[in-house]
């Protein structure tokens, strides 16, 4: 029998707490289907808390099949509900959950639930007569959700009665996904009260739905990308960009509601003031200076640079050396940090010593990422030391009150949970809750480089926070929010290309390490046909390059690359990856032959991913890295001093951890606008 022709009600989140239990186990066995695993890989358990239609992880709790007896998961699920203080709202759970053991534990804490029933189970054995016989009054429903749009928002909801289980009286409801009323494809859920909030019940078994289908679409998308586990988004709100392939696919969609007019338009009902004076930056975990240095070489001379803050040695090299030569070069002496010198932000006496400069308008930064990246998936953990030193950013933005917060990282921020004893929340939500209890707006996007002119695709995490004292909001805003709208793809500028980038340096060979090399400079009218490149040549001059050096790779490895062919990739080379006890389980960017014609993947450390120069059958060179990274030619690394090529691997490292200047600068002249 048809649901109910009456218009569909738009099904909004409870006003209550709503608290989700489910597991990763069906998207585990769809991948493991038809082939065979000695050792099954860990199953994780999530409790979610669903408020206000937005979720957040309120636990985790990883576990190997078959470790739970005699406990079981009911145990696990009370040990979560108990670490998150779970006091009040409803609990809903998956059908593996649903047991008279946590239903007991659920109501003597004094909470609802609705837990998920199989077809099978003996409570509903009855119920498909029942549907079939069109006894049920279905009523239709459209959800709200992540998948808006989708035909996953649409279903039909009914109270089936009660019926006896776990020596209670229970409530019986129904849900048809779509709207489709059959018995084959209706699900039962278990409600604690008979007339328990029919907009709590098909909520939260559409959630459930989601987050299973949610599994299943970023399972698929790892398989074969740089992470091969599934991942979890904590905030629902903007699609992870796994791999090049799916990247590229989303843009199509992306940009065909951004175009080269609406970019010339881009907010324009936000008021642009020109700023009287320079506004004030600090800039933290500065690493090697790339974020700070987009700012300052936004339009308009903009910002100052009051503080760039950094800890390692090295990295403090590379920042001094680089703002002493802008200064020079641009006649900006103010406009950079007079003394650079290392600096432990985690210390009470680095904040009381930054918290002199006065007034600060801006803080920008990237808290250390090796806890949250994908090349180093390890490091997943909420214990790692990295995962910390985001509570130290939000705890310089508390002090220091700018008008204005930019932080910079890894996608990997999205999922990774938040360091502590019970791991609440995303490392990202937590930033974003600590800041709104801040005094601040936030938005976050995820930005791909090759939007804004880099020749490489690389996706990073940005948070912008906005003061609520500037009086702007939300709606005073277009649909990119605060953040500057692509420059570059479809229906918009080509993507800058490696040809673009690199085409015009010398050639070299395999562990070339003069460190200054005879170049012919691209004439004129060359650098009028190529704006990057003109960029990339801006405060250089002469016929010297430098940096334009090579790590010294074994005899094998050439060998390797002479058999991998224009955009190919370790998979051309399988069967000479002899010292990989499982290849499979590499990175899709080991051993990738770049294409002269299209951007770059990311480059990260260039030298351990073994990316290969389109042409030459060598590794890319420092200076070619630093091109694809839109580094200019004038920038110089330090290194350590200990020998040339220890000096090359700390100068590739740092290369890998820096922020593409252009997408910085992007931002500085965007945000110039808002101040």
């Amino acid at each position: 029998m048809p649901a109910d022709r009456r218009t569909a009600a738009r099904l909004r989140a409870p006003s209550g707490v709503v608290w989700i239990l489910d597991d990763d186990i069906d998207t585990h066995r769809r991948h493991l289907r038809g082939s065979y695993q000695a050792e099954k890989p860990p199953v994780t358990v999530r409790l979610q808390r669903l408020t206000d239609s937005d979720i957040e992880v309120a636990g985790t709790w990883r576990y190997k099949p078959g470790s739970l007896r005699p406990r079981g998961l009911a145990w696990m699920a009370i040990e979560l509900l108990t670490q998150a203080r779970a006091r009040r709202g409803t609990v809903v759970a998956a059908q593996r959950f649903a047991s008279q053991q946590l239903a007991d534990a659920v109501l003597k804490r004094g909470l609802d639930f609705v837990f998920e029933v199989r077809p099978s189970s003996p409570v509903v054995a009855m119920l498909p007569r029942l549907v079939e016989k069109g006894s049920a009054r279905w009523t239709p429903y459209i959800g709200s959700g992540p998948t808006r749009g989708s035909r996953l928002n649409r279903f039909a909801v009914a109270r089936l009665g009660s019926v006896t289980a776990w020596d209670r009286q229970l409530g019986l409801i129904g849900m048809a996904p779509g709207g489709l009323i059959d018995s084959s494809l209706v699900r039962y859920a278990l409600t604690s009260r008979l007339r328990l909030s029919i907009e709590t019940v098909a909520t939260s078994l559409c959630w459930l739905r989601w987050l299973k289908d949610l599994d299943r679409q970023e399972a698929n998308a790892s398989t074969g990308s740089e992470n091969n586990e599934p991942k979890r988004t904590f905030r629902l709100t903007a699609p992870l960009r796994p791999n090049i392939r799916r990247s590229a696919a989303m843009d199509e969609q992306l940009f065909a509601g951004v175009s080269t007019a609406s970019n010339a338009t881009s907010n324009a009902h936000v008021q642009r003031r020109p700023a009287p004076k320079p506004k004030k930056v600090v800039e933290l975990f500065a690493g090697a200076g790339l974020l700070g240095l987009g700012f300052l070489e936004a339009q308009g001379s903009a910002y100052e640079l009051v503080v760039s803050a950094e800890v390692d040695p090295v990295y403090v090299e590379t920042l001094a050396r680089n703002h002493r030569y802008l200064a020079e070069a641009t006649g900006r002496t103010s406009a950079v940090p007079q003394l650079v010198e290392p600096i432990d932000l985690r210390r009470q006496a680095s904040l009381n010593k930054i918290g002199s400069v006065g007034h600060v308008d801006m803080v920008i930064g990237g808290p250390p990422c090796q806890g949250f990246s994908n090349a180093n998936r390890n490091s997943w953990n909420p214990g790692n030391p990295n995962n910390l030193l985001i509570d130290t950013f939000c705890r310089y933005v508390r002090e220091l009150q700018p008008s204005l917060v930019v932080l910079e990282n890894v996608q990997g921020i999205v999922w990774t949970p938040k360091a502590g004893p019970m791991a609440r929340t995303s490392a990202a939500h937590h930033v974003i809750l600590s800041l709104k209890r801040a005094g601040y707006d936030v938005y976050t996007r995820l930005l791909d480089a090759v939007w804004y002119g880099v020749p490489q695709r690389r996706t990073r995490f940005f948070l912008i926070a906005l003061s609520r004292s500037l009086g702007i909001e939300a709606g005073d805003l277009g649909e990119w929010g605060p953040f500057p709208q692509p420059t570059h793809g479809p229906g918009l500028k080509p993507y800058v290309t490696v040809r673009d980038a690199i085409a015009d340096l010398p050639e070299i060979g395999n562990g070339h390490l003069e460190t200054e090399l005879l170049y012919t400079p691209p004439t004129h009218d060359a650098l009028s046909r190529n704006k990057f490149l003109e960029e990339m040549r801006i405060h250089s001059t002469g016929s010297v390059i430098t940096d334009h050096i090579t790590s010294r790779q074994a005899d094998y490895v050439l060998e390797r690359y002479t058999q991998i062919p224009h955009g190919g990739n370790w998979a051309d080379i399988r069967r000479l990856l002899t010292n990989y006890a499982d290849v499979n389980r590499t990175h899709s960017n080991i051993y990738r032959r770049l294409k002269w014609d299209e951007p770059a993947v990311t480059i990260g450390h260039y030298r351990k991913a073994m990316l290969v120069h389109p042409s030459q059958d060598r590794g890319l060179s420092l200076r070619e890295a630093s091109r694809l990274q839109s580094i200019a030619d004038w920038f110089r690394f330090s290194g350590s001093q200990v020998g040339k090529r220890a000096g090359l691997m700390h100068k590739q490292q740092q290369l890998a951890n820096a922020v593409s200047p252009f997408v910085a600068k992007a931002l500085a002249e965007y945000l110039a606008t808002l101040l």
